[in-house]
């Protein structure tokens, strides 16, 4: 009898319950939701002064940043690399219009949340990736000719050199970055839920 009745309390508060938000990807036994797509859209444009759109195009490009930072949010919390402090955060948010901020359906808490996770990736990339990355004296000689000298005729390879071994070391380390995340998505179940995007 007990039994029972906490079975009909159970359906009744089923029946009751109103979805809050819906899966948008899983991602191993991750997921992704709707809401966390939109967040992301929201954020893309306001960062960067853009309209706002959140047609199924949008979403599934946000999806797919989503993915990414996912993938590498799980190697993070892995490593047990620290979190960056309000000292860290709030100097990024001084030059920004703060006041725009309910247009986009956002607020100061989702940028500080938003900026904290952009500076622990950073950190991630520039532990992981940077230290094995390599710049030759033959790879800035073949940058300096081939992309500086033609739009600068007059400068000298050792006035650029400390600009062009960044730039190089950049790429190098964007390449890794972006072989170790394909590398993970290969390793990952990923499964998008197509009515979450409509």
């Amino acid at each position: 009898m007990l039994a029972r009745f906490a079975a009909a309390v159970l359906l009744c508060a089923c029946a009751a319950a109103e979805i809050v938000d819906r899966i948008a990807v899983s991602v191993g036994n991750g997921v992704i939701t709707r809401e966390e797509v939109r967040r992301e859209i929201r954020l893309t444009a306001f960062l960067n002064g853009e309209a706002l759109d959140t047609g199924a195009s949008p979403m599934r490009a946000a999806a797919e940043r989503l993915i990414e930072q996912l993938l590498v949010r799980k190697e993070v919390e892995l490593a047990h690399y620290p979190s960056p402090g309000t000292v860290e955060i709030e100097p990024l948010m001084k030059n920004l219009d703060l006041k725009k901020l309910p247009a986009y359906g956002l607020t100061e808490e989702d940028l500080r949340i938003h900026f904290t996770w952009q500076v622990q990736l950073l950190r991630f990339v520039d532990f992981r990736f940077r230290p094995g990355v390599q710049v030759s004296s033959a790879e800035i000689q073949e940058f300096f000719e081939k992309k500086i000298l033609p739009s600068k005729p007059g400068v000298a390879l050792d006035d650029v050199r400390t600009e062009i071994e960044r730039i190089l070391t950049s790429e190098q380390v964007d390449k890794q970055l972006d072989a170790w995340i394909s590398e993970a998505r290969n390793r990952s179940r990923i499964e998008f839920r197509d009515e979450a995007f409509h």
